[in-house]
């Protein structure tokens, strides 16, 4: 996960400390995103609290509105990276988290994947007796809603 803001911004965003990006205006998510909780403990260990000026929930909105200069928000690398490449947005150069991501899935659909991949019986993990979890190596950058 990365903070981007307008192009126009890139000079601003480039070597700011939290107190700075603090003051400028966010897109923020909901409360039950991933974003929020990842953004609110980077603010609240530095016991800052960002400029929340609008809440939005889907990745295409959150990138018009950062693009169209309304402030800044967290986006998932990936797509952030793209976006930068195009011209579109500039991402400020603090790491600012990372999640982890498990894909859970019952049972009863096997160890067959939807794509056909037949999963290791040794990377799963047994929830409850009736779901299983696969635990992938490393993390990603965002969050999978």
């Amino acid at each position: 996960m990365v903070v981007t803001g307008p192009v126009e911004w890139k000079a601003r965003l480039t070597g700011a400390k939290w107190e700075d990006m603090a003051k400028l205006p966010w897109i923020w998510t909901p409360p039950d995103c991933t974003f929020t909780r990842i953004g609110l403990e980077a603010f609240e260990a530095r016991n800052l609290k960002p400029k929340r000026i609008t809440v939005a929930d889907q990745e295409p909105v959150i990138q018009a509105l950062v693009t169209a200069g309304v402030g800044l928000a967290f986006t998932i690398e990936e797509e952030a990276l793209i976006a930068k490449a195009e011209g579109k947005l500039a991402i400020w150069d603090k790491v600012v988290g990372t999640e982890s991501l498990f894909f859970i899935f019952l049972k009863k659909r096997g160890t067959s994947d939807p794509g056909g991949h037949r999963d290791d019986p040794s990377d799963m993990e047994s929830l409850n007796g009736n779901v299983s979890c696969r635990v992938f190596p490393g993390s990603i950058t965002g969050t999978v809603q």
